[in-house]
């Protein structure tokens, strides 16, 4: 049965709640041509079983480890060692994350072309300072990113290729962070930013009134706020 999965490429076993990092060593070890591997929402997998997958499986480009709340920093280090030319990583409600492990990922995996940071809080301004190395990023989801102000934003807006950029309650930017976006970002097609409590920023930040810049600058914008202009 082993050998039949050798040319296995693609395997998803999100909401596989059972399996442990046990169960990564042996599926990793039958399918060590694996190319993309999704395990969202698996608590039970912890750096060991990150460690068991970047041995064995040497390939993988698309790697998602959304809602394993048990990895660690060190899983990150793995990753970033093991895969750098991955293309896209998947790391929304990694909770036990830090600074420390998002900049092992952007020191190395400069081939990134997605990035998802869904409800990580914990990320400072500090994290996001090397995000200019990842020259080819198109996707990055920072919903939730409480922590991260007009400072971590600059360093983003240098990320020129962006063409989807979600700050959805990101409660700390403000215009000053989304004019670095809109000079840096000229490539971006759809930005979220929804919250509450702020006021005045359309007006201030929207491209395209007397500012210089493109009307054309996103086709999709996303804007909401709990008091009125």
């Amino acid at each position: 049965c082993s050998s039949s999965l050798l040319n296995l490429e693609i395997l998803n076993l999100n909401g596989c709640q059972k399996i442990s990092d046990k169960g990564v060593e042996a599926i990793s070890s039958a399918c060590s041509n694996l190319r993309v591997f999704s395990i969202y929402w698996n608590v039970r997998v912890t750096d060991v079983g990150v460690e068991h997958l970047v041995k064995n499986c040497k390939r993988v480009m698309d790697l998602n480890l959304s809602g394993c709340k048990n990895i660690s920093d060190k899983s990150m280090q793995l990753v970033a060692d093991a895969y750098q030319e991955l293309e896209s990583l998947n790391i929304t409600r990694c909770i036990k994350l830090s600074d420390t492990g998002l900049q092992y990922i952007l020191n190395k995996c400069s081939s990134l072309k997605s990035l998802n940071m869904y409800a990580l809080s914990s990320f400072t301004d500090e994290a996001y300072k090397n995000m200019s190395l990842l020259a080819h990023l198109r996707f990055l989801d920072l919903c939730g990113a409480q922590n991260l102000s007009d400072q971590g934003l600059l360093c983003v807006a240098k990320c020129n290729d962006l063409v989807y950029l979600n700050l959805t309650w990101c409660v700390r930017v403000t215009d000053v962070g989304v004019i670095a976006i809109a000079e840096g970002c000229t490539s971006l097609e759809l930005l979220s930013w929804i919250f509450g409590g702020r006021q005045g920023f359309v007006k201030d930040a929207w491209p395209g009134n007397d500012m210089g810049y493109s009307p054309n600058w996103v086709r999709t914008l996303c804007l909401r706020m709990n008091e009125a202009f």
